[in-house]
C-alpha cells in the first residue's frame, strides 16, 4: 500500500454512553495503538488493551474502532495515537525471490516510525526555520542543573538559571554583583534583581543610580497594591510599613501605634498601644495600669516590682487584693492533698488530712445535683445512671442506660445518651457515641465522634470522628475522616483502619483483608503507595507494589531507577555508573519460570533458548549446542590434533559424538575435511580440494561433486540449477511426489509419481490440457485453439502412424502425395485436396477401392447423410434420385423439389396446389407461412441451432395448451436433464426451477414464492430475492415491505433521509439565533421513526426568557400521551466559555417541537448543543 495520509491520532470527546472510536489509519498489531483517556482536569489515563477496551481493524488501510467495554464519561477526551514499534524485523536472504510485499511493508512501518517522530516533535518546543540555535546540544550535567530553572542564555541558547536569584542584602557600592543577584534600596525597601553583571557605583536610590539599568525592581514595598495576609507570625529585623493591620478580628492602623522611644514619663495616650523593642527597657514609667491583660515575660530581672504580692503558706489572710506567690501557692495545696479523708470527716470537720482523693463510706450521701448510689456511679446535671460501675459526667451523659447495663463512661453533653444495655462503651465529648444503644466495646473520643455508630468494637478519635459510621463494627478512626469522604466508605463495613488529619484528609488506610493504603483508598496488596516512597536507613518488608511509570528510585540523584511502564520492564542506572549485581549465582528468567541465562560463581555462564542451554563458557572454552552463525564477521579455531580447526561433540551417558572440521594439505594441495570421530575412530565423510572439487565418501574428488557411493538428496522443491541461472533447473518434490523440469522460471515438464511424463500440465488428470505420455501406453495431447500435434515423414511418402495389436499392424495413418490415407492393411479412405473428395482407397495408399468397399453394414447402418448435391445410384453416369429441378403439383399431395443448383438450394413443400406452406432453405432454417427468413414478416422460422422464431401481428405469437390437468407446460433442459419450467396451476401459472418458482395468481394481484417441483405449492420464508454476491440495485414499491413477520406491527411503508433548517425558541419569550450553517440538523425516518442528529452553534441571543428551549422537529409528532414514554436520545450543551458542560434533557412540547431542558438565559455566543434522538409520528 501507499502512505498518502499523515495522520496518527485521532481524539474524540465522551458523552458517558459512546463506546465505539474509530481510526483512520492502518496498524499491524492492536499493540501498536495507545489510547489516552484525559479528564477534564487534565489528568491522563493510558488505557490497558483487554481490560479496558478491544481493537478491529489491525492491517487495514482504512482502519478500524476502538471499543470501549465501558462507555468514557462525558467531559473526558479519547486519545487515540499509533505507535509504531522502532524495530525492524525484514531479513533479505541472498538470492531469495524479491519480497515486493514484506519491503513494502517494512517501508510503510518506517514512514509510520517517522510520522510518530514528527507528531512528538509537533508537541515541543522548537525553533522556528528561519532560527537558528548556535548551541542545541545541551551538555549541563545533573549536578550543575539540580533545583535550577531551564531557561536561555544572552545569545538565546540552552542554559539553567536560578529559580529566582541569591539575595545579597542591602545594596552597597563597590560591590562586585552578577546576573540575577538580588539587593535591596534602603531608602524605599523595594528589591531589586540585577540583569547584567557589573562593579556596583554611585549612591540610593537605584531607580537614579548611575547603573539603574542594570536594575529590575521586582518587589515594590513603597508603593505596595493589595493586602498582606499571613497565616502564622511575622517577624523582621526591620520594619513593616502599611495602611493597617488586622489581627484576629480587631483593625490597628498608625494612629492606634504607638512606639516607646516616643513615649515620655507620665501616662500613655488613651487607646495606644505600646510596642516595647527586645533591646528596650521600661524605666521611665512609674505606674502601669491596663484595663484588660497585661502580658509579660519575666518578673525575676527587678524590671518591674509589683508590691502586692504576699507569701503566706496557710493563706490566712484572705485579702481580696494581695496576690500570693507561687511558694505560698504550693505549700498551701500540698498541705490540703496530703492524704484522703472520708465524707463524713469532710462533711464534719473539713479535710483535715490533706491528699487528693475523697473516699465515700457506705451509707454516706453525695448530692450533687442528684443522687450517688451505692454502686459507685457519678453523673453531674443530670440523673445518676444505674446498672453497674457506669460513670456518667455532662448533661444527658448516659440518660437511657438500664439496670443490666455496667460498665460504660461517658463525659460530654449527650454523650452515650442512647445506650440501653450496651457495654464497655467510652464517649467523651458532646454527642459522643450519641447513637449507641444495645452495642458494646466502642470507644468515642471527641465532638460528635460515632455519632450514628450502631456497631460493636469501633474506635474514634478526633472531632466527628466515625460521624456517619452506622451498621460497620471493629473500625479504628483517628482523625476528623467522618466515615465517608475522601473516596472511602465504611459506613457499613468492618475491621478498617484509617489514620487522618484533622480536616478529615486520609492519610493511612487499612481494609478487612490486612492491606495498607498511603494516600491510597482502594490498596490491592500488602502496602499500596500513592507518591514517593523514601527509606532511609530502614528496609521494607513484603512486597511493595508501584502502578505503571511510577519508578522505585535509589541514590541521592535517582539515579538508579526501576519500573514498569505498562508494557515492558526497566532497570535504568541513568548513565551515572555501573550497575553491579553480586551472588554466588546470577539467573535470568522468562515470567513463566523459563530459564534465558545462568551466571555462576566460578564464571561459567550459560545463555538458553527454549529452555535449553545453547552456550555455556568452561575452564576450556565455549560450549555451543546447535548452530552458530556469524554475520558480518569470522569463527577462528587452531589446533595441532590432525590440523582440526573446528570439534564438535557432544557426549552422554548413551552416546558419544565428535565432528571434527579440519584444514590440511596433502602435497602441494590444500584441502578442508570433515571428519567423523565418534569414540576416538576418525573418519573422513566429506572432502574440498584446492581445486574447488568436492569429494563425498572419496578423498580424492575430480569433479565438483564427486559422489562415491549413496545418492544425491534434496529437500523438498529443491534441486539442480545451471551456471548461477534461478530460471532453469531439476527439483524434486516429495509432498507432490514428482521430478520437475523447470524452464525460463516455470515448470515445463514433470515426472509424476505413477511414472506419468507431463509436459506442460501439473496433473495426469485425462482432458486438461497439456500432454501426456502415461505408464500404461496412453498419449494424449489437449489443447485449446490451435493444432495438438504434427507429424512429418521426409522426402518418401509412407506410414506416419503404424497402429498395432500385439506387435501386428492392424491399421495405418499414411501419406499419398500431397493426400492423407487411413485404414485398415486393405480397406482405407483417402482424403484427396486436389479433387475435394473422400473415396475408397487401399490404405497402402497404392491404388483406389472402386466398387469394393461398403459405407455401414446390413446391421450397423449410419443414420443420416447430409448432401448439397445428390446420390448417384448405380453407376456414375446414373440419375438424381433427389436433386435440383423444378416443382410438380400433383393436386393435393405434398411435393419436394430442390432449388436451381446455381442458386441457393431450398427443398420447397407443397400443399394443397400451388401454394407453397413449408420450406427449407439452403441455411438449414425451416420457414412456414413465409418464404424468407425476416423478423418482419410474419410466419414461423425454426433455426438448424435448436432457435424458433414466431412473427405476428394482432395476437399471440406461439400459444401451448395443456388439456385437462395442470402441469409443466414448457420444460427447459440443458444435456437433457430439466432445469426449469412454465406450467399451469388452476387459472394461474408458474415459472422456475426446482423447488424455487414464482406463481403468477390470476386473481389476488400477486406474485408468490412457490415449489415448481410439487405442482407450484407456496413456499412461506424459504426463497431469497437476490444474494449476498448477486443483488437486485432498486427496489420500487408503492406499498411498503413487512419484515420478520405479517401483521401490521411489521409493515414498514415509508423511508426517508434528508436535512431541514431547525431552530431553537425559548419557551416563554424571547430569541434565539443560530450560526449559519450549524442550523441544519440531519433526519432518517423509518417507518414512524425519526432520528435526528447534528450540531446546533447560538449565533446571538435576544432576551431569552423561560424553562426550556423549543427545538423545531421536520416532522409532526404522533399523539403526546401515547409517545410519552417513545422519545429517547440526548441532547448535550457545551458552553463555549469552557467554563461548565451541562445536560440538557428531552421534554414534550407540543407537536411540531420538543422541549430541551435548559435555561435559555445560559446560552451565549458559540454555545454548542449536539442533538441525538429519536421520536414517532402519527
Amino acid at each position: 500500500m501507499t502512505v498518502s495520509s499523515s495522520t496518527n491520532k485521532v481524539s474524540y470527546s465522551g458523552n458517558g454512553s459512546l463506546t465505539t472510536f474509530a481510526y483512520t489509519f492502518k496498524i499491524f498489531d492492536e499493540d501498536d495503538l495507545t489510547v489516552i483517556l484525559r479528564a477534564a482536569d487534565g489528568t491522563e489515563t493510558t488505557q490497558t488493551i483487554t481490560t479496558h477496551y478491544t481493537v478491529t481493524g489491525v492491517g487495514e488501510a482504512s482502519g478500524g474502532n476502538v471499543v470501549f467495554g465501558t462507555a468514557p464519561a462525558s467531559g473526558v477526551t479519547v486519545v487515540i495515537i499509533r505507535e509504531q514499534p522502532l524495530t525492524q524485523g525484514l531479513d533479505l536472504v541472498p538470492n531469495d525471490p524479491f519480497p515486493a510485499e514484506s519491503l513494502e511493508e517494512a517501508l510503510d512501518k518506517l514512514t509510520f516510525m517517522s510520522q510518530k517522530h514528527e507528531e512528538e516533535l509537533s508537541r515541543a518546543i522548537k525553533a522556528s526555520r528561519t532560527n537558528t540555535l548556535t548551541g542545541s546540544e545541551f551538555t549541563v550535567s545533573a549536578a550543575d542543573r539540580a533545583n535550577k530553572v531551564f531557561s536561555f542564555d544572552s545569545s538565546g541558547n540552552l542554559t539553567v538559571t536560578q529559580e529566582l536569584g541569591t539575595f545579597k542584602g542591602d545594596w552597597a557600592a563597590s560591590t562586585a554583583y552578577v546576573e540575577r543577584d538580588l539587593v535591596k534600596d534602603t531608602t524605599t525597601n523595594d528589591v531589586f534583581i540585577v540583569n547584567a553583571a557589573h562593579t556596583s557605583s554611585g549612591s540610593l536610590p537605584l531607580t537614579t543610580n548611575t547603573n539603574s539599568s542594570k536594575y529590575d525592581k521586582i518587589i515594590d514595598v513603597s508603593s505596595p497594591a493589595g493586602d498582606l495576609t499571613v497565616g502564622g507570625n511575622i517577624s523582621t529585623t526591620g520594619s513593616i510599613t502599611g495602611g493597617s493591620f488586622v489581627i484576629g478580628s480587631a483593625n490597628i492602623n498608625e494612629n492606634d501605634l504607638e512606639a516607646i522611644d516616643s513615649v515620655t514619663a507620665g501616662t500613655v495616650a488613651a487607646s495606644k498601644a505600646v510596642v516595647v523593642d527586645v533591646n528596650k527597657d521600661i524605666s521611665s514609667f512609674r505606674n502601669l495600669t491596663a484595663s484588660g491583660t497585661v502580658t509579660y515575660g519575666s518578673l525575676s530581672d527587678g524590671s518591674i516590682t509589683i508590691t502586692a504580692f504576699v507569701d503566706e503558706d496557710n493563706m490566712a489572710s484572705d485579702s481580696a487584693t494581695l496576690i500570693p506567690t507561687q511558694q505560698s501557692v504550693k505549700a498551701y495545696v500540698d498541705a490540703q492533698v496530703a492524704t484522703a479523708d472520708a465524707l463524713s470527716e469532710v462533711l464534719g470537720n473539713g479535710n483535715t488530712t490533706g491528699g487528693t482523693n475523697i473516699v465515700v463510706d457506705s451509707g454516706d450521701t453525695l448530692d450533687v445535683n442528684g443522687a450517688l448510689d451505692a454502686s459507685g456511679n457519678i453523673t453531674l446535671n443530670g440523673s445518676f445512671p444505674t446498672g453497674t460501675n457506669n460513670v456518667g459526667l455532662g448533661s444527658s451523659a448516659l440518660a437511657s442506660v438500664t439496670s443490666t447495663s455496667q460498665q460504660n463512661t461517658a463525659i460530654g453533653a449527650n454523650a452515650g445518651d442512647s445506650i440501653t444495655t450496651g457495654d464497655f462503651n467510652t464517649a467523651i465529648g458532646f454527642q459522643a457515641l450519641g447513637g449507641a444503644t444495645t452495642n458494646s466495646l466502642n470507644t468515642a473520643i471527641g465532638h460528635n465522634a460515632l455519632l450514628a455508630s450502631v456497631g460493636t468494637g469501633n474506635i474514634a478519635l478526633g472531632g466527628s470522628s466515625g460521624l456517619y459510621l452506622t451498621s460497620g463494627s471493629r473500625n479504628v478512626i483517628i482523625g476528623g475522616y467522618d466515615g465517608n469522604e475522601g473516596g472511602l466508605d465504611i459506613r457499613t463495613s468492618s475491621n478498617n483502619l484509617v489514620l487522618s488529619d484533622g480536616d478529615g484528609n486520609i492519610r493511612l488506610y487499612a481494609n478487612s483483608s490486612g492491606n495498607v493504603g498511603i494516600a491510597n483508598v482502594s490498596p490491592s496488596t500488602a502496602l499500596d503507595v500513592t507518591g514517593t516512597v523514601t527509606a532511609t536507613g530502614g528496609a521494607f518488608t513484603g512486597n511493595v507494589t508501584f502502578g505503571d511509570n511510577n519508578k522505585a528510585l535509589f541514590g541521592a540523584g535517582s539515579d538508579l531507577q526501576i519500573y514498569h511502564d505498562g508494557s515492558n520492564s526497566y532497570i535504568d542506572d541513568a548513565n551515572t555508573g555501573n550497575l553491579t549485581i553480586r551472588a554466588s549465582q546470577i539467573n535470568f528468567d522468562k515470567y513463566t519460570g523459563e530459564a534465558m541465562a545462568r551466571f555462576r560463581a566460578d564464571g561459567n555462564t550459560e545463555l538458553f533458548y527454549d529452555n535449553s542451554a545453547k552456550l555455556a563458557t568452561t575452564s576450556t572454552g565455549i560450549d555451543v549446542t546447535g548452530t552458530v552463525t556469524a554475520t558480518g564477521g569470522d569463527i577462528k579455531a587452531t589446533g595441532s590434533l590432525r590440523n582440526q580447526m573446528l570439534v564438535l561433540e557432544r557426549t552422554d551417558a548413551a552416546n558419544d559424538y565428535k565432528w571434527q572440521i579440519e584444514g590440511g594439505s596433502s602435497g602441494d594441495s590444500q584441502y578442508l575435511a570433515i571428519v567423523d570421530n565418534k569414540g576416538g575412530g576418525a573418519a573422513e565423510r566429506m572432502r574440498i580440494d584446492s581445486s574447488g572439487n568436492v569429494g563425498i565418501g572419496t578423498s580424492s574428488p575430480s569433479q565438483k561433486l564427486d559422489i562415491s557411493a549413496g545418492y544425491l538428496n534434496f529437500s523438498n522443491g529443491y534441486g539442480i540449477r545451471w551456471g548461477g541461472n534461478t530460471t532453469e533447473a531439476i527439483y524434486g518434490h516429495n509432498t507432490g511426489n514428482f521430478i520437475g523440469f523447470q524452464t525460463d522460471g516455470s515448470e515445463a515438464m514433470r515426472i509424476d509419481i505413477s511414472g506419468n511424463l507431463l509436459l506442460g500440465k501439473t496433473s495426469g488428470a485425462l482432458g486438461t490440457a497439456g500432454s501426456a505420455f502415461y505408464n500404461y501406453g496412453l498419449v494424449e495431447s489437449v489443447r485449446d485453439g490451435d493444432k495438438l500435434m504434427t507429424l512429418n515423414r521426409l522426402t518418401s511418402d509412407g506410414t506416419i502412424i503404424d497402429l498395432r495389436k500385439d506387435g501386428s499392424t492392424v491399421g495405418s495413418i499414411s501419406t499419398n502425395g500431397n493426400d492423407l490415407v487411413i485404414g485398415t492393411n486393405f480397406v482405407g479412405v483417402k482424403f484427396n485436396d486436389q479433387l475435394s473428395s473422400i473415396y475408397p482407397y487401399h490404405s497402402t495408399g497404392t491404388s483406389a477401392q472402386d466398387n469394393a468397399v461398403d459405407l455401414g453394414y446390413s446391421t450397423a447402418r449410419f443414420r443420416n447423410a447430409y448432401l448439397s448435391g445428390g446420390v448417384l445410384d448405380g453407376t456414375t453416369t446414373g440419375y438424381s434420385f433427389i436433386s435440383g429441378g423444378s416443382a410438380t403439383n400433383n393436386g393435393s399431395n405434398i411435393f419436394l423439389y430442390g432449388g436451381s443448383h446455381a442458386s441457393s438450394a431450398n427443398i420447397t413443400i407443397f400443399r394443397n396446389g400451388s401454394s407453397e406452406t413449408m420450406r427449407i432453405d439452403s441455411s438449414g432454417r425451416l420457414l412456414v407461412g413465409k418464404t424468407s427468413n425476416s423478423n418482419s414478416t410474419a410466419g414461423t422460422t425454426v433455426y438448424a441451432n435448436g432457435k424458433i422464431e414466431g412473427v405476428r401481428d394482432g395476437g399471440s405469437v406461439h400459444q401451448m395448451n395443456r388439456l385437462s390437468s395442470d402441469g409443466s407446460i414448457l420444460d427447459f433442459q440443458k444435456d437433457g436433464s430439466t432445469v426449469g419450467s412454465i406450467g399451469s396451476a388452476s387459472s394461474s401459472i408458474y415459472v422456475g426451477s426446482g423447488d424455487t418458482g414464482l406463481l403468477f395468481l390470476a386473481s389476488g394481484d400477486a406474485i408468490r414464492p412457490a415449489d415448481v417441483s410439487s405442482g407450484s405449492s407456496t413456499r412461506d420464508n424459504a426463497i431469497d430475492l437476490g444474494a449476498s454476491v448477486a443483488r437486485f440495485k432498486d427496489l420500487y414499491l408503492s406499498g411498503g415491505v413487512y419484515l420478520g413477520g405479517t401483521g401490521s406491527a411489521n409493515h414498514l411503508d415509508d423511508y426517508e433521509e434528508g436535512t431541514y433548517q431547525s431552530s431553537l425558541t425559548p419557551n416563554t419569550s424571547g430569541t434565539i439565533t443560530l450560526l449559519t450553517a450549524y442550523d441544519v440538523l440531519s433526519y432518517t425516518k423509518v417507518g414512524r421513526a425519526v432520528t435526528v442528529t447534528g450540531d446546533l452553534v447560538v449565533s446571538s441571543t435576544s432576551s431569552p426568557v423561560g424553562t426550556s428551549v423549543q427545538l423545531a422537529l421536520p416532522f409532526t409528532i404522533g399523539n403526546l400521551s401515547e409517545l410519552s414514554g417513545r422519545i429517547g436520545g440526548a441532547v448535550s450543551l457545551y458552553d463555549a466559555s469552557a467554563t461548565r458542560t451541562v445536560k440538557a434533557y428531552v421534554g414534550i412540547e407540543g407537536n411540531s417541537y420538543i422541549s430541551v431542558i435548559v435555561d435559555p438565559n445560559t446560552l451565549t455566543t458559540s454555545d454548542s448543543i449536539t442533538i441525538s434522538l429519536t421520536y414517532f409520528t402519527a
